[in-house]
Order: C-alpha cells, then structure tokens, then sequence
C-alpha cells in the first residue's frame, strides 16, 4: 500500500512557521509509556507535541494457493477513521 504525502495527512500547525528552533527534547512518561517532543523557539514560545500510545486493527486478506504465502490486501481502522 501506497500512502501520499499531501496536507490531509499532515498535523499542520501554520504558528511555527520561520520559526527559530533554540531546543529540541523528547520527553518519555514511563506512567503510560506516552512520548513527548518539545520544541522551545528563541522567541520565547514552545510547541509540544504528545504522541499517545493506542490500539488499532490490521486486517489482510492473503492467499496460501500451492503453499506461497502473498498479502492481496490490507486494511486497518485508520483508513476508516482517518487517524
């Protein structure tokens, strides 16, 4: 499967643009194992971006004819949500 790189599959986040990075950490909560990026500017400001840890549903349709294994399909629930 092919995925695109256009804006719909972006977190576009327009404040940050030509903005100065001054420091960059990730942050790991071992509490639930969550990540966390900060992102301090020089102009004082700071975007933190939390990367939280989910389930989701992988489902392939795959065929076994004269014992070779090949993926026909894949499906997941982020393409029916859009996550």
């Amino acid at each position: 499967m092919t995925v695109r790189k256009d804006e719909s599959n972006f977190l576009v986040i327009p404040e940050v643009t030509n903005k100065v990075i001054q420091r960059l950490r990730v942050f790991h909560d071992p509490r639930d194992n969550s990540r966390e990026v900060e992102i301090e500017f020089a102009d004082g400001t700071e975007l933190s971006i939390e990367v939280q840890v989910g389930t989701s549903v992988v489902a392939r349709l795959s065929s076994t004819d004269k014992g070779a294994y090949e993926t026909l399909n894949e499906y997941s629930d982020a393409m029916v949500h859009g996550d």
